[in-house]
């Protein structure tokens, strides 16, 4: 489906399009798929037909979905371990064959990190955001009737998971809202609740992700020592060893994981997640409904998240694995492209899809 926003209404329509005529697997079935890769890309394009569907009910404003489909298809990137840039090759092969070893664990170990992270989330929201659609599509419930509908499609009570309840009730109030600021303000709650929620359970992923080349560096050179060298001398040549290592480890890490961890690939941008959410095309910060906030629960999530209080100014995070700096430009990055359409786009090709649907990694992702 494609989606297209007609004037003067407000609702997406939609178009049948050739992605719609290849099969599209269960999340269940895609859960069970065992090669990591293959995994990420139904991942991926399952998050883009879930956010194609509930615009269909948003209009212009992009739920969670949507962005999911891009940090999943940057994922990919890392869970593929593909081909390193000419620069950081060009680092590791002056480093030397020990630090180049290391950097080629610790690259497997964030694939897998990363991997378990990206099934992680899906596994837990996609379930629930496929039944919120099913309902919404079925017809539109009442307002009346929200907390019992949240109950009847399987969203997580309020003590348990109060973020995913919080974020689904959002959307369902923001469905039903027929003032344009108002919904766009709902729904950039919703992805915040969403958002955070997903952060919290991504964050020991990311910090052993974002650790990966130290911890190899220390556990290298200690085995090492262990096996050549007395005991009482462990420690202490252990120490300086891992000291000296770590001076060339820690320049090849810094150029790898800002490649691989600090870049988020959007259509049209590639977004450097140390330096500010930069500006839209037409330099303001955030779409006019967005401004101003006016909502108390999109307010409260703001004071908490946006340490930029609303400018995005220093919204870039030094530190990815601090869950309250990785927030800051989530939040600001959220509430800049809710509306931009470009969004939607497919992340993958018609033919790049019927390879997925034979079992296959295409070619080029």
């Amino acid at each position: 489906m494609e989606l297209i926003a007609r004037p003067g209404n407000d609702r997406a329509e939609a178009r049948t399009d050739s992605n719609a005529s290849v099969p599209r697997p269960s999340v269940r079935t895609i859960l069970a798929i065992e090669d990591p890769c293959l995994r990420n890309l139904w991942i991926t394009q399952t998050y883009a037909d879930l956010g194609r569907r509930l615009s269909l009910q948003l209009g212009v404003d992009h739920s969670w979905c949507s962005f999911a489909v891009w940090a999943s298809n940057t994922a990919g990137v890392s869970i593929r371990s593909e081909e390193l840039p000419a620069p950081l090759t060009a680092v590791l092969r002056d480093a030397g064959s020990h630090v180049n070893a290391l950097a080629a664990e610790s690259v497997e170990q964030v694939s897998t990190h990363i991997a378990h992270g990206n099934t992680l989330v899906f596994a837990e929201l996609a379930p629930i955001f496929v039944r919120f659609i099913e309902r919404f599509e079925l017809d539109t419930p009442a307002r009346e009737t929200l907390e019992e509908v949240l109950d009847e499609i399987g969203v997580p009570i309020e003590p348990v998971e109060p973020l995913v309840r919080r974020a689904f009730r959002l959307y369902y109030l923001a469905i039903l809202e027929t003032d344009l600021k108002i919904r766009a303000e709902l729904v950039l709650a919703a992805n915040i609740s969403a958002v955070l929620h997903e952060q919290q359970k991504l964050q020991q992923d990311i910090a052993l992700s974002l650790d990966a080349c130290v911890i190899d560096v220390a556990e290298r050179v200690e085995a090492e020592c262990e096996r050549h060298l007395p005991a009482s001398f462990v420690h202490r040549i252990v120490d300086a060893a891992v000291e000296h290592s770590l001076c060339h480890a820690e320049l090849v890490w810094e150029h790898l994981a800002t490649r691989l961890l600090m870049t988020l690939d959007v259509p049209g941008e590639t977004l450097k997640l140390a330096r500010d959410v930069p500006r839209l095309p037409d330099g303001r910060r955030f779409p006019d409904a967005l401004v101003e906030v006016s909502q108390p629960e999109l307010a409260e999530l703001l004071v908490a998240w946006d340490p930029t209080n609303g400018t995005a100014v220093e919204s870039g995070a030094a530190d990815w694995a601090d869950l309250h700096q990785r927030m800051g430009y989530i939040v600001n990055l959220f509430r800049s492209r809710q509306q931009c359409a470009t969004l939607g786009d497919a992340p993958f090709s018609d033919d790049q899809l019927r390879a997925m649907a034979g079992g296959r990694v295409p070619d080029s992702v």
